[in-house]
């Protein structure tokens, strides 16, 4: 691990850069009065969990309001699986205990499970392209009747994953079939009292689109930016087309159209900056997760001072990023697939569009008998006033050298779950945290001692 006083002095010194690059602050409007927010990712539910091809056929068959008593029975996936029908619905009542009454439910993408297309045509190997376009459909449909039923008054803010297309991983199609019937799927919640009345006629083009809050004054800008990923293939999709080139006119738009005191949360997917994860396991330069053309969107439309938070999910840990004045809020998942535990969690939002606080609950999988418990809240894990960006920049240098809240942070992350950091592989998550850029974060880890 690089020396406390080497990873103190160049996160100081890269805060002190960030604070020069970062906007003025904008008149606030009152902040006293917070209301509760709910925030999920990466539920990647798998309808094919214990399941046989008759099962498979009978969920085929079978209309989705259905679908609830075929799936019923089993425990909750374990770690190293998504999310079974147990899970989802253990989440859910999890969910509603921490949070009964939201005002606002996001979900930062990832509705369906790894290997979905595989799976599906090893237990259905005689079914036509229709078939499984039509399953893929109805588990869309499956979960917006289960996130629906449980928040039945709530303003949905949803937007999808690299897992979420008819054509497979990181190769969602623009204006494709798959976009048409999600947006159908999901209007009723997103739409809720006409809050996102473009929401379908926008979604089916690149899965973004925008939505006013029950916050006066604050909207939410949702976008796929799986076009974006470095990973991205658009193999279904009309030859010579750019969607990653249209998914940046269209945020550039979106911000542009905020009218005089409007703020908007950027609600995606993938984050900007490095997976720092594939970084450590190869030998090479930093991976970045967004091409040049995404990390640019993403930096111009934050770099006016109008977004009060940024939310993604994709790493299944509860972490954060910063860039300029713009906190960014990484969501764990409900998947325990990566052998953390399934969590979720609570914000207290305030009347500025800003974060003063966040609970994250997680199910215990390790624990004889698992329940869910509140993993940890913010303020009182980190002894800081919001989430704000100074305080993300002044938690990383505390990080840095507070070993005990070093190793606090390392479990939360898997939200108590197994494969927690390691301490030695600190230092490039706390670069990834505020070095988005992979030059940046070269230097940060190979920046010479004082």
């Amino acid at each position: 691990m690089a020396r406390p006083a080497r990873l103190v002095a160049l996160l100081a010194a890269l805060t002190a850069a960030a604070a020069v690059l970062a906007a003025p602050a904008q008149a606030a409007a009152p902040r006293a009065t917070t209301t509760p927010w709910l925030l999920v990712s990466d539920v990647h539910f798998d309808p094919f969990a214990g399941a046989d091809a008759a099962r498979v056929a009978r969920l085929q068959a079978a209309p989705v309001r259905r679908w609830p008593s075929l799936l019923a029975g089993g425990a909750p996936s374990p770690w190293g699986q998504d999310t079974n029908a147990t899970l989802l619905a253990s989440s859910l009542r999890a969910m509603r205990r921490a949070a009964p009454d939201p005002p606002v439910v996001l979900i930062a993408g990832d509705l369906l499970a790894h290997d979905f297309q595989q799976t599906y045509e090893q237990l259905a190997p005689n079914a036509s392209p229709a078939d499984y376009r039509g399953f893929v459909g109805k588990t869309i449909a499956y979960l917006a009747r289960a996130f629906g039923a449980a928040y039945p008054r709530a303003q949905f803010v949803v937007t999808l994953g690299n897992e979420d297309a008819y054509c497979g991983d990181y190769e969602v199609a623009p204006d494709s079939p798959f976009l048409l019937r999600a947006a159908r799927a999901w209007r009723p919640l997103v739409n809720r009292r006409g809050r996102a009345p473009g929401f379908v006629r926008s979604f089916r083009h690149l899965g973004a689109y925008t939505a006013r809050l029950p916050i006066p004054g604050l909207r939410a800008i949702a976008f796929d930016d799986v076009f974006w990923s470095t990973e991205y293939d658009d193999a279904c999709g009309t030859p010579g087309a750019d969607p990653a080139a249209g998914q940046a006119g269209w945020l550039r738009d979106a911000v542009a159209d905020l009218r005089p005191g409007q703020r908007a949360w950027l609600v995606t997917h993938i984050p900007p900056g490095i997976d720092v994860y594939a970084t450590l396991r190869g030998a090479g330069a930093p991976v970045p997760l967004l091409t040049s053309v995404g990390e640019s969107a993403i930096e111009r439309a934050i770099g006016g001072g109008r977004v009060p938070a940024l939310v993604f999910g994709h790493l299944h840990m509860s972490t954060y990023r910063v860039h300029g004045s713009t906190p960014m809020l990484g969501l764990p998942s409900i998947s325990p697939v990566f052998d953390n535990n399934p969590a979720f969690t609570t914000a207290r939002v305030r009347g500025d569009g800003t974060i003063a606080d966040f609970t994250v609950h997680a199910l215990d999988l390790g624990g004889a008998e698992p329940a869910w418990r509140r993993e940890y809240r913010f303020r009182d894990a980190y002894g800081l006033p919001a989430f704000d960006a100074a305080s993300l920049r002044t938690l990383t240098q505390r990080l840095a050298t507070d070993a005990a809240m070093r190793h606090a942070y390392e479990r939360r992350y898997v939200s108590g779950g197994q494969d927690a950091i390691a301490d030695g592989q600190y230092p490039a998550y706390a670069c990834g945290a505020i070095a988005l850029d992979p030059a940046a974060f070269t230097a940060c880890l190979s920046a010479p001692s004082p």
